[in-house]
């Protein structure tokens, strides 16, 4: 899941998401994600186990036909969130920063990237950064998947039950990014062999082959997390006990 589960209730945490190599050009920045996530905003008193949202998420369900304007709702969620709308959610930014990640990187191939063998204006450092990019992004997304099953969701177990599917759902999403590395790698060593458009346009379309199909997993996964486990964890935890878990989370920060 930079995009850990950290600290900054602000919107610039999914803004700040992807800064390290400035732009190439155009509508494809080429930019290394590093915000650091929000943790969930904390909010007011409640010590009862509301109904558990298992049966809402099944486990058979592929990932891409979880979410939808439809899908059912999590339980209600305590007075206390009133005025914490989702959207400011440290949860939800974190979700928001991973989306403005995949926007830029499809953006960076099918666009920038594609334009630049085209015009034949490729550059070999564009490859090394392309590379050095979505590492990067590996790395954020294995960040925010190891704070949600190591301290997030087994905090929630403890009075509701997480749907299985959510930690299904990760095991399948990064197979797809192993899938998605391969073709990168692939791609940003051929642009920095300095391999000819002939040789580095279908491995740009493999690319996007790849990467297309995770980033729809993906964002399905990102809104039923939000539909169904943001509304179960704030039916079950107050300000006080939201914080505790935010400091478990800072410890395991860097």
């Amino acid at each position: 899941a930079a995009l850990k589960i950290a600290l900054e209730d602000s919107a610039a945490a999914a803004e700040a998401s992807g800064q390290q190599n400035g732009k190439l050009e155009g509508n494809g920045r080429m930019v290394a994600a590093g915000a650091t996530e929000p943790t969930p905003a904390a909010g007011g008193e409640n010590s009862a186990k509301p109904p558990n949202a298992a049966a809402a998420a099944s486990t058979q369900d592929p990932i891409g036909q979880t979410a939808s304007a439809d899908a059912p709702a999590g339980p209600t969620p305590l007075a206390c969130w009133d005025n914490f709308p989702p959207e400011t959610d440290g949860w939800v930014m974190a979700h928001n920063a991973l989306r403005l990640d995949m926007s830029d990187f499809e953006s960076m191939v099918d666009t920038t990237l594609r334009e630049r063998i085209a015009n034949s204006t490729l550059e070999r450092w564009m490859g090394r950064n392309l590379q050095a990019w979505f590492d990067h992004f590996v790395q954020n997304v294995q960040a925010h998947h190891d704070h949600e099953e190591t301290i997030f969701f087994p905090e929630m177990n403890k009075r509701v039950t997480v749907p299985p599917k959510m930690t299904a759902d990760h095991e399948e999403l990064m197979a797809a990014i192993k899938r998605c590395a391969a073709t990168t790698t692939a791609f940003s060593t051929g642009i920095t062999e300095g391999k000819p458009a002939a040789e580095l346009l279908p491995l740009l379309e493999a690319v996007l082959a790849e990467f297309l199909p995770m980033k729809t997993e993906m964002l399905a996964h990102l809104d039923e997390e939000e539909k169904i486990g943001l509304p179960l964890f704030r039916s079950a935890f107050s300000k006080k006990e939201a914080l505790a878990i935010e400091a478990k989370i800072q410890r395991d920060l860097p």
